[in-house]
């Protein structure tokens, strides 16, 4: 492997030099999708003028595709690797006690150090999610695993959920969850159902002063909703995003294209956290992450996603549950055999996983 990594970093080396840019690689991160090569540069070099040879680096190295990004004062080339490893849901929260996961945090993957990435929903910077990708960029499995880290982490009387699935196939598994307050809402009017319920519910909590427990909601395909349920879910969507978080509902909702065709400015701007996926063009990565240049449309897909969220990027390799596993979870959660919640603890010090350092000083 370290050979494999020396010859690659001399490859991008080349390139840059060929182009009249001085660089060198100081070394990287290797994590369970991509290697992470930090490079320094003379100064004064522009990062454009890196980030326009990525398609060059790629093709030396043989890869598909190639990312420059800016980390701190070094410029940063993510490169995929040819075998791809799944960041699994199990192993994460085996690894996380539950004394260093805060109350209704949701577990999200990895980031690219190898750090276990968790989101707190309550926090004023979070509230709601909307997660965007095109098929095939694990939308749905994140979301998943998200939901099944709350019930996990978090007893009924911390967290509840309702699960809203238009198409029938992305929540329903985990319909034996014990934290659900209602069946999984499938279809489109069931889904709309949920969401007039859930306002109702709102309005009592804000009648009574009630934030607990988190109510979660989760809806998949957020576009077949809105498409077909029109004015109804999305009045409900737009109260629930405006008006949910004094009343301790959260919303987690995916899209395939968060365009305003589909998704209103009045929505997405209750949406403070993004996580994108992988897009087919730089104006839908624009569209779904909220601000331009994230490079999303290059993402791998299958769970390589950008965390947004205060205007900075982090990217992660969201955790994953296989099918076979969904019944797994739901069964040892209704016995009781999840952990206990962080009961709003700080976090503490969680484990490296999957990010192996790799220092290029002895080349």
């Amino acid at each position: 492997m370290r050979r494999r990594l020396e010859q690659q970093a001399d490859r991008i080396e080349a390139v840059l030099a060929s182009h009249r840019i001085p660089a060198r690689v100081l070394g990287g991160v290797v994590t369970p999708r991509l290697v992470r090569f930090q490079i320094t540069t003379a100064l004064g070099v522009k990062l454009n003028r890196v980030a326009q040879l990525s398609e060059e680096s790629a093709l030396s190295l043989g890869a598909p595709s190639a990312r420059v990004t800016r980390q701190g004062g070094a410029l940063v080339v993510e490169v995929p690797l040819a075998e791809a490893q799944p960041v699994r849901l199990r192993r994460l929260v085996g690894r996380l006690p539950a004394g260093s996961v805060p109350a209704v945090a949701a577990v999200l993957g990895v980031d690219a150090e190898g750090t276990p990435l968790l989101l707190r929903l309550p926090s004023p910077d979070v509230t709601h999610v909307l997660v965007a990708g095109t098929t095939g960029s694990g939308k749905t499995a994140l979301v998943r695993a998200m939901v099944l880290s709350l019930a996990h982490y978090n007893r009924q009387s911390a967290v509840q959920l309702v699960l809203v699935d238009p198409k029938g196939r992305g929540l329903g598994p985990l319909a034996g969850l014990p934290h659900l307050v209602r069946p999984v809402a499938v279809g489109v009017e069931a889904g709309v159902a949920a969401l007039g319920w859930l306002v109702e519910e709102m309005e009592r909590r804000d009648r009574e002063g009630i934030r607990r427990p988190a109510l979660v909601v989760a809806v998949d395909e957020l576009a077949d909703l809105l498409m077909v349920g029109r004015k109804a879910a999305e009045e409900a969507l737009v109260r629930l995003a405006q008006r949910g978080r004094e009343a301790g509902i959260h919303l987690v909702c995916c899209t395939q294209k968060p365009s305003a065709a589909l998704v209103s400015s009045a929505l997405k701007a209750n949406f403070p956290v993004r996580a994108v996926g992988r897009v087919a063009s730089a104006d839908d990565a624009r569209v779904a992450a909220g601000i331009a240049g994230t490079g999303a449309e290059k993402l791998l897909g299958r769970g390589d996603f950008l965390l947004v969220a205060r205007g900075e990027v982090i990217r992660f390799q969201a955790a994953y549950v296989a099918e076979e596993e969904l019944g797994g979870w739901t069964a040892a959660l209704q016995a009781g055999v999840g952990a206990k919640p962080g009961l709003g603890s700080p976090p503490g010090p969680v484990p490296v996983l999957g990010g192996a350092a790799w220092d290029a000083g002895s080349r």
